[in-house]
């Protein structure tokens, strides 16, 4: 048992390998102009056409360019060992993103850089069965940049393009022997951050995204493109005005 599913887990996990859309994350300093502090929280739903991923975020932003980040996500997968075998998946993600530059007059874009820890455990009547845990683990980096447009009265579009490398591990244990894979792999996303600022200085927001594979070193495997959507909510603090 243990021999037939090392090799198509290794592959399944391949497709969603950091599945969270990017750069749908997260990412309170990218609504944020530099010197102001805030923090949000978000929701999304992501898909490949056949698996589902339904997460939970939120984020701290320090003066707009410095983020500490938490994610929840569950992950369905409808077909994960190629035979029709329904397995579901928990992942925790701590976060941390930077971003160096900001968009200013001198400046017509903005650049984020980022860096996340995934913890997956999965589970499924299959496996359960067998006596077998599957447990996984990654880490990402990733380069966003970023502009944002102002649309008419307090609307506006961020629209942004990102590039990130995940290396994953993942572990079959039967509680005497494991067996690790490991999948290298990059993908380029682009998303449209839409937003709404009140008059209470929060923003309202809305993230389409589209994740495409463009590179992994597991043979054989075919990552499909993913789309998502992620609406969230942040709460800024602007600084105060200065005392003439």
């Amino acid at each position: 048992m243990r021999t037939r599913l090392i090799a198509p887990t290794v592959a399944a996990v391949a497709l969603f390998a950091a599945f969270t859309p990017r750069p749908a994350e997260a990412q309170v300093s990218i609504w944020l102009q530099r010197g102001v502090d805030g923090y949000g929280g978000f929701v999304g739903l992501a898909t490949n056409g056949t698996d589902a991923l339904l997460s939970l975020s939120g984020g701290y932003s320090y003066q707009g360019f410095l983020d500490f980040d938490l994610g929840l996500a569950f992950i369905g997968y409808d077909d994960f060992f190629g035979d029709g075998t329904e397995v579901s998946a928990l992942t925790i993600s701590p976060g941390i993103q930077y971003h160096p530059l900001k968009q200013s007059d001198n400046l017509p874009f903005s650049l984020g850089l980022g860096a996340v820890y995934n913890y997956t455990i999965y589970s499924s009547d299959e496996l359960d069965a067998a006596g077998i845990e599957l447990t996984g683990w990654s880490i990402s980096g990733s380069v966003n940049v970023y502009r944002f447009f102002k649309l008419s009265g307090n609307f506006g579009i961020i629209p942004a393009v990102a590039g990130s490398y995940v290396y994953e591990s993942q572990t079959l244990s039967d509680g005497v022997t494991d067996m690790e894979g490991t999948v290298n792999s990059f993908s380029v996303a682009l998303g449209a951050y839409l937003g709404y600022l009140d008059a209470s200085n929060r923003i309202w927001g809305i993230i389409p995204s589209v994740s495409i594979p463009v590179w992994n070193d597991l043979e054989g495997s075919d990552p499909d493109v993913i789309f998502g959507i992620q609406v969230g909510l942040i709460f800024s603090k602007p600084p105060p005005e200065p005392v003439e």
